[in-house]
């Protein structure tokens, strides 16, 4: 059983960096967008929809702080703010309120010109021109199964991925330098195939959540059953797999600020949220046991172009 809780950890401890978040306690659920400043935006695009930018519902560069005037000494909401909220993935591309960009399709490939002037329904987006893409640093992370004390380690980890929408993503993470500590056991991919000592996850879906007054990003399987399949072929000839989800919080810091950065962490002892990761692993062509554990990890997201995770609901 010692042996296997040890395999299960190294499994576990790729799964462990790959789920990340921190925050505060709060109702509103939080949702990535950019907090767009109108004085440097002719357009806006809301789900497709053009909108010509001229005042904003808000007054505050993190949009949280609506825009609004006193009637009989209480506030009301009012359209006259210099920035406006665009929840969703950073767009490279938008469509006009009228035929004057200088490309016709939403990617913003073909040029659409006429003696000079733009004639077509798309132009570039002027200062988020960078679009969803995203890139993640990760450096140690450990994996425990608390019940036989025993703990995998990988040293450091990369990812590459885009939001697709307020609270969505997809993420391909890789695992490197990872060993079962004590034996010293390497472990590597074995679907995809991977040399050791590297583990490279499947491609995932990430969700932000809210979980007991807690923001953090969900982690699951984009429409298979396992989050990773590894093995580590000098101890035991461990096999093992990875299913479920896993959770964790985002950083505090992270909130309510335009920027390229989202830092994310899993610490011994704090509230990762919410988890279910449970590790089927398999020794010497044995059957495999589903083993239960847990995770440290700390990661940055970086986004290519300037993102706002707004987790608290705008106020008057």
């Amino acid at each position: 059983m010692k042996r296997l809780s040890i395999v299960g950890v190294c499994i576990a401890v790729v799964v462990a960096l790959s789920t990340m978040a921190t925050g505060t306690a709060q109702a509103y659920s939080p949702e990535l967008g950019q907090c767009i400043n109108l004085a440097s935006s002719k357009y806006l695009e809301f789900n497709g929809v053009a909108k010509k930018a001229k005042k904003g519902m808000y007054e505050d560069s993190s949009c949280t702080v609506y825009s609004h005037k006193l009637k009989k000494g209480f506030p009301v909401k009012q359209e006259k703010g210099n920035f406006e909220w665009r929840p969703g993935p950073p767009l490279s591309c938008e469509k006009l309120a009228k035929p004057k960009g200088k490309y016709a399709d939403p990617a913003c490939t073909t040029p659409d010109e006429k003696n000079g002037k733009g004639i077509g329904g798309y132009e570039k987006v002027e200062e988020y021109d960078e679009g969803p893409a995203l890139t993640v640093e990760g450096g140690v992370a450990t994996l425990e199964i608390p019940s036989e004390r025993t703990v995998v380690r990988c040293e450091h980890s990369k990812a590459t991925g885009e939001a697709t929408g307020a609270a969505t993503g997809k993420w391909n993470w890789t695992f490197f330098e990872c060993e079962v500590e004590g034996p010293k056991a390497q472990c590597n991919s074995s679907s995809p195939p991977e040399s050791a000592p590297t583990v490279a996850w499947k491609t995932v879906d990430t969700e932000t959540v809210e979980r007991s007054g807690l923001d953090g990003l969900k982690f699951t399987p984009d429409g298979g059953t396992y989050l990773a399949e590894y093995e580590c072929p000098s101890y035991f000839s461990a096999k093992a797999k990875m299913k479920n989800y896993l959770t964790a919080r985002y950083l505090s810091e992270s909130f309510n600020t335009m920027g390229h950065e989202l830092k994310l962490e899993a610490i011994n002892g704090g509230p990762p949220i919410e988890q279910d990761l449970v590790q089927e692993v398999s020794v010497n062509g044995g059957g495999f046991l589903s083993v239960p554990s847990t995770m440290t990890f700390s990661v940055v997201i970086n986004y290519a172009s300037e993102v706002e995770l707004r987790a608290q609901e705008p106020q008057l």
